[in-house]
């Protein structure tokens, strides 16, 4: 029989290599304010959608980051991934967790493309987090606990549904490992690799991304209670962090090596009193003494070892928790809950530890006990709400910085002036829009569009007026782009 001792809550991952959920702030707080779990969190603020185009808007409103229904529909704990051509595929169980949803989104989309249903094996049920791994091009693995299928050896196990169509649709369920629990996965040397989470012992196993026959080998890098655990993939090798509930354990197994083996793991360090909240790519980010208000590090891996720990910055009066990490191409995002702040959440980025980028303060999650972003190579994607009705979607997107000058400031009467404009980053053909500003609002004016070095311009004509340029936001990846103002005063003479 398995020990389990509790399921995993929540998941996430653009690139699932390694991306770990929130620990203890989300299950205490959960019990202390009756929280429904949030998969996925960076739900930023939500300010209301101007009125049409034409009719006049003011300031910026950003009306492409307010919140959607994905689904149509509540689910249970998931995760998500985000494919080469920039979909984005989420899988979650649901019901009495007989059933696993896959929902495909397009960029920009604010419901599911197509969903498609995953059933367990007859009498069993699904528990833990179903992992769902992007293998290359259109390949897509999810790995499952079913328990208690009779195809296994063991006592229920790993299945995998396996999809080499973008997951339009996906093989029957296959028999895959015989560990006992899945909180944890990432894709390392062809392979998909799972570790336990929340069980009586630490173990790890991996299986083909499409498997003919059940994996029966599995490695237990260390012994004693398994209190939260990470993966993540390091130079082709697995990085795993681990936590008994009072000291943080990671070890390594290099590229190449038998991830099969307790063997294969070297320790490459210990973190007294300190547990694991999240790991990805290289960076380890843990819970010091168990805190509730925001006491948390931040150290990166270099092959062999960690360097130094790097308290990561939250607001001055903390009381702050829900915390939640993805590495986006070397650059570390940190998402956490302000509860003294309407439960706003907030985000910072950092590449080293030591420089980190202002806070930014998004839209309220006082319903959210988890916090798990779903990002894409530039760090833009989207965030889920599970484990609710209905499944929100959050939009996460990068943002895009835009000047303007005016030619000449004064002009006269009847003649012209040029506005000019530079765009960040460089969105070759997007479409840049010049608006006048009349009784405190913006109105169009006409339109261009951006060269490859994201440049346009207007021509003005002479009649004193204040304008801007607003570049049109990119679905799925950039923002709007709101300029700085420019006055143009016209003389009689």
């Amino acid at each position: 029989m398995r020990t389990l001792f509790g399921r995993s809550r929540g998941s996430s991952s653009g690139d699932r290599a390694g991306q770990r959920r929130t620990r203890h702030w989300g299950r205490q707080l959960a019990a202390l304010t009756g929280a429904a779990t949030v998969l996925c969190a960076a739900a930023v603020a939500a300010a209301a959608a101007p009125a049409p185009r034409g009719g006049g808007t003011s300031g910026s409103p950003q009306p492409e980051l307010a919140l959607f229904d994905a689904a149509k529909g509540g689910v249970g704990d998931g995760s998500g991934t985000v494919l080469p051509n920039g979909n984005l595929v989420f899988v979650a169980i649901v019901g009495s967790g007989t059933t696993a949803t896959v929902c495909v989104l397009h960029p920009g989309g604010r419901s599911c493309a197509w969903t498609v249903k995953l059933h367990a094996y007859p009498k069993d049920d699904f528990s833990g987090i179903p992992e769902v791994l992007s293998t290359g091009g259109n390949d897509v693995s999810i790995a499952l606990e079913d328990c208690c299928y009779i195809k296994n050896p063991a006592d229920g196990g790993a299945v995998v549904f396996y999809s080499s169509n973008g997951a339009k649709t996906f093989t029957a369920e296959e028999g895959a490992g015989v560990i006992q629990s899945i909180g944890a996965a990432t894709y390392a040397g062809g392979q998909d690799v799972v570790a336990t989470y929340l069980s009586g012992g630490l173990d790890v196993e991996a299986f083909p991304p499409n498997p003919a026959s059940v994996e029966t080998a599995q490695a237990s890098p260390r012994s004693g209670d398994d209190g939260g655990t990470g993966l993540s993939t390091y130079d082709n090798g697995v990085l795993l962090a681990s936590d008994n509930t009072t000291n943080t354990y990671v070890e390594y197994a290099p590229s190449g090596s038998d991830f099969n083996s307790s063997g294969a793991y070297g320790s490459v360090g210990t973190f007294k009193k300190e547990t694991v909240i999240a790991l990805s790519g290289n960076a380890l980010l843990t819970d010091i003494n168990g805190s509730l208000t925001g006491a948390v590090n931040l150290r990166f891996f270099n092959g062999s070892s960690f360097g130094s720990a790097h308290r990561v910055p939250v607001p001055k009066t903390p009381d702050v928790g829900y915390f939640a990490m993805q590495d986006v191409g070397g650059t570390v995002h940190i998402f956490f809950e302000d509860r003294r702040n309407g439960y706003d959440i907030t985000s910072e980025t950092t590449r080293d530890g030591v420089h980190w980028s202002g806070l930014s303060v998004y839209n309220s999650a006082i319903t959210s006990a988890q916090l798990v972003p779903v990002l894409g190579s530039i760090g833009s994607g989207v965030c889920f709400e599970a484990d609710g009705t209905p499944l929100y979607g959050q939009p996460i997107l990068d943002p895009q910085s835009v000047s303007v000058s005016l030619k000449s400031s004064t002009v006269k009467e009847g003649t012209s002036t040029t506005l000019n404009g530079t765009a960040s980053p460089a969105l070759k053909d997007q479409t840049v829009t010049l608006e006048r500003l009349s009784g405190g609002l913006w109105y169009d004016v006409s339109t261009t569009k951006e060269s490859s070095a994201g440049k346009f311009s207007f021509t003005i004509p002479g009649e004193t007026d204040t304008y801007r340029a607003v570049v049109s936001y990119d679905p799925g990846y950039y923002l709007y782009g709101y300029s700085n103002s420019v006055t143009l005063t016209a003389t009689k003479s």
